[in-house]
């Protein structure tokens, strides 16, 4: 029901389909740059009927110089949009670049580990909620 109640406020989102097939990269991804300030990163997503033999994982990374910002599994099965919400703090010029990313857990494809269902991508939002960070 959530499903039609979205088609009629005519809402958009990217849809991630999986064949049952085996899966170990996944080419969503999305470089940025942020200047110096701290932010607040929001993902609405939602699944219908996921199934991930390896947890699916949305990361936020600083490529240069390489570090982990945030990473936050996403749980198999189906549910309703919810929203992932972390605050990010750059400090400028220490990250020159962002990329944010949805992976998987898996290092090696194995044919066994079959993926099937759907992960819906309803929204990002980046909004700065102060400025320069010094440090």
């Amino acid at each position: 029901k959530w499903e039609d109640e979205a088609r009629a406020r005519h809402t958009s989102h990217l849809k991630i389909a999986f064949a049952g097939r085996p899966v170990r990269r996944l080419n969503l991804r999305q470089a940025f740059r942020l200047v110096a300030g701290e932010y607040s990163f929001e993902i609405t997503y939602s699944a219908e009927n996921l199934v991930t033999p390896e947890n699916l994982v949305w990361q936020l990374d600083c490529l240069e110089p390489a570090s982990r910002v945030f990473s936050h599994p996403v749980e198999a099965g189906s549910y309703r949009p919810r929203k992932l919400t972390n605050r990010v703090v750059v400090h400028s010029p220490a990250c020159r670049a962002h990329m944010f990313r949805l992976n998987t857990g898996a290092r090696n494809l194995r044919y066994g580990d079959r993926y099937h269902g759907s992960l819906l991508l309803h929204g990002i939002e980046i909004k700065k909620v102060s400025e320069s960070v010094d440090g």
